[in-house]
């Protein structure tokens, strides 16, 4: 949403801060943490389990953090009581939406391109949202 629309709430462009914020930070750290083992095929693209996008291998997996960023940052929210509960439960539930799809490293063979580190820290960001 535009920040200038009546219908865009502090919530929505928190949120919509944190999403980019965690993005910039993965480019920042990619260097030295990095995403793939070798080279994902770029003309593969991968439905977002989120948002039914197309996302490239790249974006799809930068994907699975944002996303957990954004739940972890919700919950925490919900749990502390300082954001309002019915927006940010909301905005909570539609972060889990990719993590109740499927195992996130199964999407197009994913799993096969992504450094082994890359591997098990978005197996455990899922396991950790799905167990709450």
């Amino acid at each position: 949403e535009n920040s200038h629309l009546a219908s865009c709430t502090t919530e929505w462009i928190a949120n919509a801060i944190v999403h980019e914020s965690i993005h910039s930070f993965l480019y920042c750290v990619s260097d030295i943490a990095p995403i793939f083992e070798r080279p994902a095929k770029h003309e593969s693209f991968i439905e977002s389990p989120w948002t039914g996008a197309q996302l490239a291998p790249s974006a799809y997996s930068h994907a699975c953090l944002v996303w957990f960023g954004l739940w972890n940052m919700w919950r925490r929210g919900i749990e502390q009581n300082v954001v309002p509960p019915r927006e940010a439960n909301d905005l909570l539930q539609r972060s889990l939406r990719g993590f109740r799809s499927m195992p996130l490293e199964e999407a197009c063979g994913i799993k096969e391109y992504w450094s082994p580190g890359f591997a098990e820290l978005v197996k455990a960001c899922q396991q950790s949202a799905l167990l709450g």
